[in-house]
């Protein structure tokens, strides 16, 4: 694992306090949250998780996109298995570029609207909303998109991606 205790140096203060999931993150890029109990690993009871499992959007948003962050994260990009976002994860009309992988997480939306990435990956993950919840028209991916035993409530667009 990358391990890089500088970008817990230069997050904003917005995000302080850090959970310890958040802190983990930051700390390698890529963080494993599931526990041994595949009862409660599953993603679409993540609403049940707490605060040791939780890593808020915003923050994962920051690390994607924000020039300074980028260039501290690994080239493997970044990885969270077994969290639970909390918000909605709007990457529009963002260019990223170090994959993401979003495994076996809870996530309340996804909008990938026109955003360009290398890789994304969200194998076994919930994605849910009253709306659209995976949103994706004019996305543009270089590499693979992993789509692997993703359960979707709600909406699924992805128009013109490719």
């Amino acid at each position: 694992m990358h391990v890089n205790s500088r970008l817990i140096d230069i997050v904003p203060d917005k995000f302080k306090p850090l959970t310890v999931a958040e802190e983990t993150l930051l700390a390698g890029n890529s963080t494993i949250l599931r526990t041994g109990d595949k009862e409660k690993n599953d993603p679409e009871k993540g609403a049940d998780w707490g605060p040791e499992r939780t890593i808020r959007s915003e923050l994962i948003i920051w690390l994607c996109t924000d020039q300074d962050a980028v260039k501290m994260v690994h080239p493997m990009g970044v990885f969270i298995f077994g969290a639970k976002i909390e918000g909605e994860l709007d990457f529009s009309f963002t260019r990223l570029e170090r994959p993401l992988g979003l495994i076996e997480c809870n996530i309340p939306g996804l909008i990938l609207l026109y955003a360009e990435l290398p890789t994304l990956a969200l194998k076994g993950s919930f994605i849910y909303s009253d709306g659209n919840a995976f949103s994706a028209d004019g996305m543009r991916v270089k590499g693979n998109v992993i789509l692997k035993e993703v359960r979707v409530k709600g909406a699924v667009r992805l128009l013109g991606a490719n």
